[in-house]
């Protein structure tokens, strides 16, 4: 799985940074790993685009930023969101 290829190269890295407020949020977001939907998985399961996606976080569904560039998706934030949706 490469969700957990990743999972484990991040904590590997984030074993080697200085404790602080970021390496606190991202040891919390690897324990909470297997609960993340990307971009993809997540246009996937609602069978849309990612425009769509873009949108729907104007609309209130809750991001998780990994990175400048990476972006995921809480497993309650999108249950949240697909019972008000």
């Amino acid at each position: 799985m490469i969700l957990f290829d990743i999972a484990q190269t991040l904590q590997q890295l984030s074993a080697a940074m200085p404790f602080d407020s970021n390496a606190q949020h991202l040891k919390e977001l690897l324990q909470s790993a297997d609960e993340l939907f990307s971009r993809k998985r997540l246009c996937s399961r609602w069978d849309c685009s990612n425009s769509s996606l873009k949108r729907y976080e104007g609309r209130g569904l809750k991001v998780t930023r990994i990175g400048p560039r990476m972006v995921r998706y809480r497993l309650a934030d999108v249950e949240a969101f697909e019972r008000v949706r």
